[in-house]
């Protein structure tokens, strides 16, 4: 963490001298108004203190001057409430000051360099960062004019803080050697860990001061209380500027690509891609792959065994290994982003025994290996692949999922973690796409939207099946003995029997219900038309969620006749 708080202050002598030499004015501004407001909370949160004091005690201090002593007790404390009022309506006015002037400047250095917009959102971005910036550096100045005024009226407390700076920079520096692990948590936590270590330094110091009250000479109790509470905002201040600085750090190439006149976010890597890259070269792919299949499986392969099997999905690695005994394994090494796809599918293939009939390899165990998720699979027996046309592969791997039949446990835990498919549309759909279409279409979609709730109670009663979500045909293998499967379960749904067949050629699925009623006998209960409005409705919720409107308009026009027989 050490290294990016020094890269990170390096960052900010480069924005220095572009901001002051592009917009001077609104930089220096923006550091004053945030420097005021910092100084004008203080003294907000200083005052109701005072005033507490004021009306505990009988009378008026006596170090008071004559003439504010002449005001009376009363007079004075309605006086500092006012003032308190004052002073904090000084500080919101200064923190909307700050904006104006980020916003001024941060524009003005983007139109400077004169550069096409280099990613997403990069106009509030720009001006996040620069108002960041601002207030980094007034926190700095905060700190450095704190320092000096511990060191006029309780230098004690300065060597105090020093001293447990220094600390923590040997522990940083030093106390992490050997531990990667420990090193790499500390850097992703670091939010956290600055602000637990400010809690500490404050702590620290009160302490100090209830000892040096107790055993020593201390200033007298106005001063201690008010060093105690500016200690407090000189470690709030400084831990916020260590964050900043590690915030400008972490978004490098958009910072640069901002700012900076011949710099581009190319230049810089995605967050997720160093972290799969910078995992599988500190640790040799193949060894991984080894070693992983040696400690969860106790076979061992050899290296030359190993190889890479191209995913066809971003951030999704796989790697085959093959055992002299003719076992055959798959490493599936997930991207740091793609956590949520790892463990919704550990959910599933934990649960379920892929030998009742779902198309997927036998997952053996996962684990996390240098924030990646790992999920190692053993195989059957690989075969070559026969050729299959895309579609009809589909719809064949659809037939396998609809044989299996989820457990009872399975799907409640499903439907209380995610939404039903019968649960995607409702008014705000309704009244997208009232705007958008035709007034001939509109019969259409009243028709639709007004036996809605009858279509979704028929097919919420339908048997449920496990849909794999992705049928990437890399991420497909064939086995000799259990025929084509599917290696990728990230984005599993829960649908009823019917959603998610393609609509054009759903007759092909009345052809198979005598098979897998066969199987699955609750499947018989019910017609076919169920199951084709089953079709029908998935495919208006993708049409909704992929925004095509004309589509979902022609499908409800297909299931309004389709329905009427079922829901009345």
């Amino acid at each position: 963490m050490l290294d990016k708080i020094r890269n990170g202050l390096v960052l900010y002598i480069r924005l220095g001298r572009i901001f002051f030499r592009i917009a001077p004015i609104a930089t220096l501004y923006g550091i004053l108004m945030s420097f005021a407001a910092q100084a004008l909370m203080l003294v907000s949160f200083l005052l109701p203190l005072k005033i507490i004091l004021l009306l505990s005690s009988p009378e008026l201090p006596g170090f008071l001057p004559l003439s504010i002593q002449e005001l009376g007790k009363e007079r004075l404390v309605l006086g500092l409430s006012l003032v308190t009022v004052v002073f904090y309506a000084l500080k919101i006015f200064s923190d909307k000051r700050v904006v104006n002037a980020s916003v001024y400047g941060a524009d003005k250095v983007v139109d400077y360099n004169n550069k096409l917009t280099s990613f997403e959102d990069q106009d509030s971005f720009s001006r996040s960062a620069y108002k960041k910036y601002v207030e980094a550096l007034s926190n700095a100045l905060f700190v450095l004019l704190s320092f000096c005024l511990f060191l006029i009226i309780y230098p004690d407390i300065f060597f105090v803080i020093i001293g447990f700076l220094f600390s923590c920079f040997l522990i940083f520096r030093y106390g992490w050697k050997g531990k990667p692990g420990v090193s790499e948590g500390v850097v992703t936590e670091y939010s956290s860990i600055i602000s637990l270590l400010s809690t500490v330094g404050f702590v620290l110091v009160f302490f100090f001061i209830v000892i040096d009250s107790l055993y020593f000479l201390s200033p007298n109790f106005l001063v201690t209380l008010a060093c105690l509470i500016l200690t407090r905002q000189v470690m709030a201040q400084l831990s916020s500027f260590l964050i900043l600085t590690l915030f400008h750090e972490e978004n490098r190439g958009k910072v640069e690509a901002s700012f900076f006149e011949k710099s581009s976010t190319l230049d810089y890597p995605q967050k997720s891609r160093i972290g799969v890259w910078g995992m599988l070269a500190k640790n040799d792919p193949y060894a991984l792959v080894s070693d992983f299949v040696y400690e969860h499986a106790g076979v061992k392969v050899q290296r030359n065994s190993i190889s890479w099997k191209q995913s066809g999905v971003l951030n999704i690695y796989l790697f085959r290994a093959f055992s002299e005994g003719g076992r055959s394994f798959a490493l599936k090494i997930f991207g740091r982003k793609q956590k949520s796809l790892a463990l919704h599918e550990a959910s599933l293939l934990y649960s379920v025994d892929t030998k009742d009939g779902l198309p997927a390899p036998k997952l053996i165990a996962t684990q996390v290996v240098d924030g990646c998720h790992c999920h190692l699979f053993e195989e059957g027996v690989v075969g070559e692949k026969p050729y299959v046309r895309p579609k009809v592969l589909e719809k064949q791997l659809l037939i396998s999922c609809i044989k299996f039949r989820p457990d009872s446990l399975l799907v409640e835990q499903y439907k209380a973690s995610r939404g039903m498919i019968w649960e995607r549309l409702g008014r705000r759909e309704l009244d997208h796409i009232k705007l958008l279409s035709r007034d001939s279409d509109l019969s259409v979609i009243n028709d639709f939207f007004e036996i809605h709730g009858d279509i979704c109670d028929v097919i919420s009663k339908l048997p449920m099946y496990v849909n794999p979500g992705v049928f990437s045909q890399a991420l497909m293998e064939f086995y000799e003995d259990s025929g084509h499967c599917v290696l990728h379960w990230g984005k599993w749904k829960l649908l009823p029997v019917g959603a998610g067949w393609p609509v054009d050629d759903v007759e092909e699925l009345e052809c198979c219900l005598p098979s897998l009623t066969s199987i699955r006998e609750e499947i018989g209960n019910f017609d076919f038309r169920h199951y084709r409005v089953a079709a029908l409705y998935f495919a208006i919720v993708r049409s909704f969620e992929m925004e095509r409107f004309d589509d979902a308009i022609r499908l409800m026009s297909s299931i309004v006749l389709e329905s009427k027989d079922l829901c009345h």
